[in-house]
């Protein structure tokens, strides 16, 4: 269920952030704007969200490997090829006009050039993850405590409150992902007891943050005329680190984690999310998305426009959903009868080699092949 809501999320991120045509910062301080406003915080909170899942589990092997990162990695990479080819050679015969030759080049190699940053920045780290599994195993629960305050006070607080990235401090893509790894590693370690309220404690901590610094540097920048102020108004929620976001998602994954139930039908739709959002932000889609088809300034004088805008949201969800079922049954049919049978082919037969070119090695130096 949270991976649904993480997607929800996001793609109402996506709505605000991609109609270029219409700037949100620029329209009257309103219920309405900040509304809107708080629709386009959503995202970065699902992003740490959706990411967290993962995290949360993978942080729990007992012998993390490089060899299962890069499975992990090629199973992957087929879903994104499958989308990435697929969605250009449809556009191409629909609607060529919205295809630029930069879409075709990366679409041919979505994971190295970027064409969706987090599959790129989650296979990056899928890299590291190994290493930094072990490494925090080693340093103990002392030392690990101690880098997640440091890490907290230096991106969440110093870089997340403070405009302009004192000392230096940034993060972008995998790094991200490397800080909330860290963190929830040491909460699945060394706490997981966290009942209900303090997940409710995090979460409207968090919200209470985010929208008072929402409200606050709108009601400034209209009342001193200060444009900057209302620009950066969502400032606190540009970032996974940032200390709100963070503590909005940690609290709603402890939340999911304390809920005991189980449905087939949730199941099936969340199977989906990942490719909802490889659909509906592949850059020519968007485009025809946002650009388009639903257009946030032809509804925002509406009385209804929050309404329409949220139907919107599920109406995307669902269309990609559907879409990302009948690819999960053309895959059942066809490469996942034998998931990742290529790569454990292929990594074993390059182990083999290796060994018996190790072997061929060994047996030329021993004396017993000078001899003879």
């Amino acid at each position: 269920m949270l991976r649904i809501c993480a997607m929800l999320m996001i793609i109402g991120h996506h709505y605000v952030l991609r109609n270029y045509s219409f700037n949100l910062q620029d329209q009257p301080f309103s219920l309405e704007q900040f509304s809107y406003l708080c629709i386009y915080s959503l995202g970065k909170i699902g992003v740490a969200c959706f990411f967290m899942i993962s995290a949360w589990y993978l942080c729990l092997e007992k012998d993390p490997q490089v060899r299962i990162s890069l499975r992990r990695t090629w199973i992957l990479e087929r879903e994104v090829l499958f989308y990435s080819l697929g969605l250009l050679m449809v556009l191409f015969i629909l609607n060529p006009s919205t295809i630029s030759k930069k879409d075709v080049l990366k679409s041919f190699i979505p994971t190295a050039s970027g064409l969706w940053w987090y599959v790129t920045a989650y296979v990056i780290f899928l890299f590291f993850c190994p290493f930094i599994t072990k490494g925090l195993r080693c340093i103990g629960k002392n030392l690990h405590a101690s880098l997640c305050l440091i890490m907290l006070i230096m991106w969440g607080i110093v870089y997340g409150l403070l405009p302009g990235a004192l000392f230096g401090l940034s993060t972008e893509g995998f790094i991200d992902f490397i800080y909330i790894y860290i963190i929830i590693a040491f909460y699945r370690w060394y706490m997981d007891d966290w009942g209900l309220s303090k997940a409710w404690f995090l979460i409207g901590g968090g919200t209470a943050i985010l929208l008072s610094s929402i409200a606050l540097l709108q009601s400034f920048g209209t009342v001193l005329h200060i444009p900057s102020l209302r620009t950066h108004s969502t400032y606190l929620a540009a970032s996974c680190v940032r200390l709100p976001v963070l503590l909005i998602a940690l609290g709603l994954i402890i939340l999911a984690h304390s809920a005991h139930w189980r449905s087939s039908i949730i199941n099936a739709i969340a199977s989906t999310t990942f490719g909802v959002y490889l659909i509906h932000d592949y850059p020519p889609v968007s485009k025809l998305l946002w650009d388009k088809w639903f257009k946030l300034s032809s509804i925002y004088d509406s009385p209804y426009a929050l309404l329409y805008s949220l139907a919107i949201i599920f109406f995307v969800f669902s269309i990609c959903m559907v879409i990302d079922f009948l690819r999960q049954c053309i895959f059942k049919i066809t490469i996942d009868r034998h998931a990742g049978k290529w790569f454990v082919g292929l990594s074993t037969w390059i182990s083999e080699r290796r060994l018996i070119n190790r072997l061929q090695t060994a047996v030329m130096k021993s004396p017993s092949s000078d001899k003879s």
